[in-house]
């Protein structure tokens, strides 16, 4: 008989990390202390952020020379969907709505 071993894999996962920041929120520094004094430890941990303001990201965590220094271990660049695949989840999702809105929606969602 064989045995196995599984490891089991959790996920922090931060959405917009950027709406919990502020000059006085101490996020970042928050964060810098609950990995390196508890997730570290762990092998069965990681770290997701996801984002618009990819420039915070970069800047606050990425590139961040206090407790978070080089701690990336790999980076899932997305890029936004095409007008033909955002249509092809709505009607997949029975959304309906008229071209102009489709685009409209689109636009705010890249500017944002």
């Amino acid at each position: 008989m064989r045995l196995t071993k599984t490891l089991l894999i959790s996920a922090v996962l931060l959405m917009s990390a950027t709406g919990m920041h502020t000059p006085r929120s101490g996020f970042v520094t928050a964060l810098e202390h609950f990995w390196n004094g508890w997730a570290a430890g762990k092998q069965n941990i990681m770290l997701i952020v996801c984002g618009s303001a990819t420039s915070w990201i970069s800047d606050k965590l990425l590139n961040n020379k206090g407790g978070l220094f080089d701690r990336t271990t790999d980076e899932i660049k997305l890029r936004p969907f095409t007008l033909g695949e955002c249509e092809e989840y709505y009607q997949a999702n029975n959304i309906v709505m008229s071209k102009f809105d489709q685009i409209h929606i689109n636009l705010l969602c890249l500017l944002m």
